[in-house]
C-alpha cells in the first residue's frame, strides 16, 4: 500500500511539473511574442524627428504601400505592416496623397495618417537667436505649431535622444540653449515632441560643424560651457562682427576671476524683459547673476546660433576687459575701467 501510495505521489509530482513547464512555456512564448509586436509596431528610429516625403498614388495596394514606406525606412517589417492594416480591417481605408511621415513615428500612428490623407503642404515656422524657452513655446504657439505650456513640460520632462542628456538633467534648465534656433519645415498635426526632438537634431548637427577638440583643450571648455558662455555672446552682442570680440573679453575675465558681470544673466532672472536692468535686480540671489557669482552661470540662458557658438570656441587675441553699448547697437571694447567709465558716461549721456 505504501508502495503505491509513493507511486501516486510521484505522478503528481510529475504532472505538476508538467502543468508548469507548459505554463512557463507559455508565458515566455506570450513575452517574446509581445516584444516582437512592440518592437514592429514601434518607431523606426526612436530619435529621428526628420520627415520623409511619400507619395501614394491612386489604386495602390496595401503591399505596394508596404513597400514603399520600408523603403523610405519608415516601417520595420513589410508583413507585418500588412497584416496589422488587415487585423484592424482598413485595406481599403488607406487614402493616396502626398505624405510627410518620420521613422520616429509609431505603426500605428503612419496608419491613422494614412486613413486621413495627404498633406501635400509643410509649415514653415522660425525660432530667432537668442530666444530663451518661454519665448521659444509662446512663439510656436502663435505660430499655431505647437501648444506652449505642453512644449514646455516636455523641455522639463520629456525624454529625448541626444548625446549629453544625461549631463543636461543635472541643470536646473534642462534643455535652455539646446533647442537651436533656425526655420523649421514640418507636416500638419507633427507633435511638440518631435519638433523638440528636430531642433535638438539641429543643435547637434551644427555644434559638431562648429567644434574643434584642439581649440575646446586650448581654451579649456567643455561643450556646456561652451554653449552657456555662447548664449551669453548671443543675448549681449546683436552684431555678428563683435562677437569674437566680446568673446574674447569674457575669456579674459574668466582667466583673471573677473566676475562676468553680465546683464543678459540677470536679464534672464526677470519675469520680463526690461529695456534697462535696474540696480536692485543687480542684487538677485542666484547662481546665473553674474555680478554676485564668479565663473560662468551653471548653464546656457538662451539659443546660441551658430555665430554665437563660433565666437565661444574661438576668441579673438584680443585682451579687453570691459565693453559698452553705442547707441548704433554697436559695442566700445576697453581695456582698462577708466576706458569704460568714459563709454558709460557717454552711454547715459545719449540715452538721456
Amino acid at each position: 500500500m505504501a508502495s503505491e501510495a509513493n507511486i501516486q505521489l510521484k505522478s503528481s509530482k510529475k504532472i505538476k511539473v508538467v502543468i508548469l513547464s507548459v505554463l512557463l512555456v507559455i508565458a515566455l512564448s506570450f513575452s517574446i511574442g509581445m516584444i516582437v509586436i512592440w518592437q514592429f509596431m514601434g518607431p523606426v528610429e526612436r530619435g529621428n524627428a526628420e520627415y520623409v516625403v511619400v507619395e501614394i498614388e491612386n489604386n495602390t495596394g496595401t503591399r505596394q504601400i508596404a513597400d514603399l514606406l520600408h523603403d523610405n525606412g519608415l516601417i520595420h517589417n513589410t508583413m507585418f505592416f500588412r497584416l496589422y492594416v488587415r487585423m484592424e480591417g482598413l485595406d481599403r481605408y488607406l487614402r493616396a496623397g502626398r505624405y510627410n511621415l518620420s521613422p520616429a513615428m509609431s505603426l500605428s500612428e503612419i496608419v491613422d495618417r494614412l486613413q486621413r490623407g495627404g498633406q501635400a503642404e509643410l509649415i514653415t515656422f522660425t525660432i530667432p537667436e537668442g530666444f530663451h524657452l518661454r519665448q521659444m513655446a509662446e512663439s510656436l504657439e502663435r505660430q499655431g505649431v505647437a501648444d506652449a505650456e505642453v512644449f514646455l513640460r516636455l523641455t522639463e520632462e520629456g525624454e529625448f535622444d541626444f548625446p549629453w542628456m544625461e549631463q543636461l538633467l543635472e541643470g536646473p534648465f534642462r534643455l535652455e540653449g539646446f533647442l537651436f534656433p533656425d526655420t523649421y519645415k514640418i507636416p500638419e498635426g507633427f507633435s511638440e515632441e518631435n519638433i523638440i526632438q528636430m531642433m535638438l537634431n539641429r543643435f547637434v548637427e551644427v555644434f559638431n560643424e562648429e567644434y574643434d577638440e584642439a581649440q575646446m583643450n586650448a581654451i579649456g571648455m567643455n561643450m556646456l560651457e561652451v554653449v552657456t558662455l555662447a548664449s551669453i555672446i548671443e543675448r549681449e552682442i546683436r552684431r555678428p562682427e563683435e562677437q569674437a570680440i566680446a568673446s574674447a573679453v569674457f575669456h579674459n575675465r574668466l582667466n583673471r576671476n573677473i566676475k562676468l558681470e553680465s546683464c543678459a544673466t540677470v536679464q534672464f532672472l526677470l519675469d520680463e524683459i526690461r529695456p534697462v536692468i535696474l540696480f536692485r535686480d543687480l542684487e538677485i540671489d542666484s547662481p546665473y547673476n553674474t555680478y554676485r557669482n564668479h565663473g560662468l552661470p551653471p548653464g546656457p540662458i538662451a539659443a546660441p546660433g551658430r555665430g554665437a557658438i563660433r565666437a565661444a570656441i574661438n576668441p579673438t587675441n584680443d585682451d579687453y576687459l570691459f565693453f559698452v553699448a553705442r547707441p548704433d547697437g554697436s559695442h566700445q571694447f576697453s581695456r582698462t575701467f577708466r576706458e569704460h567709465e568714459q563709454g558709460i558716461i557717454r552711454y547715459l549721456r545719449n540715452n538721456n
